[in-house]
């Protein structure tokens, strides 16, 4: 959760790829990716939404055009 900038550091500071997690947050984040404990596939969806549902979580603010020029 400290990763995630959830909880701030108690000492010392997080840096990722050269980014002050306290001060680069949005930047951080922009870098940082999900990696779900268990399987995450849906069984109604196909591969193509499955990584379009995916890219929407990673890059939110995309429109739907950008996401599909990503997937395909």
């Amino acid at each position: 959760s400290m990763l995630t900038g959830l909880y701030p550091p108690t000492s010392g500071a997080i840096i990722i790829n050269g980014k002050n997690l306290q001060t680069d947050l949005s930047r951080v984040r922009m870098e940082l990716g999900v990696c779900p404990q268990q399987d995450v596939l849906f069984a109604n969806l196909t591969i193509q939404e499955h990584l379009l549902l995916f890219a929407s979580i990673k890059a939110p603010r995309w429109t739907q055009k950008e996401l599909q020029q990503q997937v395909n």
